[in-house]
């Protein structure tokens, strides 16, 4: 009876869940500013200065992407903030073969704290994009770019995927729960009966 029970409990707990995901692919080119906000996501540079797109032409990937500056118009990385608490990230980095670039993705909890991060190296003879992702639970925010010619950040961003809050069940995740709650119903059922006429024969 135990072994049934455990497993009528196995089954209902082990389905799949799935998870919404949000694109950001930069097409309509991201305006020269001291941020950028879609879909609940702000991108802003890690230090003083703006985001810009729609001066620096299409990525290697053909399409628009995102770029930050310092107020000196050195290249640097961007932080992305969620407007609600994200459990996983991606996003394409690279550039048109200027230098070697490492490329990296760094999640943050809402205190500062590095959750995890992500890597990736493009030589100078590269032209394309590289995509790097990660997931942890509760991602407040992200940093993304690369390290390259004087430690300058010169890759585009483009392409940038996230998922928030809890999975939410498939039909077929919910069909397997309801099969396993009753099958425990049933046998509690049964041995509360056998247990009734035990004690009363």
């Amino acid at each position: 009876m135990k072994t049934f029970i455990a497993g009528a409990m196995v089954i209902a707990g082990s389905a799949s869940a799935a998870q919404a995901a949000t694109t950001i692919n930069f097409n309509d080119g991201v305006p020269n500013g001291s941020s950028y906000t879609e879909s609940g996501v702000t991108f802003r540079p890690t230090t003083t200065g703006a985001v810009v797109g729609l001066d620096y032409g299409e990525t290697p990937n053909g399409t628009r992407g995102i770029l930050a500056v310092d107020t000196s118009s050195r290249f640097v990385p961007i932080r992305a903030t969620f407007s609600s608490l994200a459990n996983a990230v991606s996003v394409d980095l690279g550039d048109y073969s200027s230098d070697d670039d490492s490329l990296f993705l760094r999640a943050f909890d809402a205190n500062g704290g590095l959750l995890m991060s992500a890597t990736d190296f493009i030589p100078s003879t590269f032209v394309g994009m590289r995509t790097l992702s990660l997931s942890a639970a509760g991602i407040s925010y992200v940093e993304f770019g690369g390290v390259g010619y004087l430690g300058e950040s010169s890759v585009y961003g483009d392409n940038f995927t996230f998922s928030s809050g809890g999975a939410v069940p498939e039909p077929a995740t919910w069909a397997l729960m309801i099969l396993g709650f009753g099958a425990v119903g049933g046998a509690l059922r049964r041995r509360q009966s056998v247990a009734a006429k035990v004690r009363f024969a």
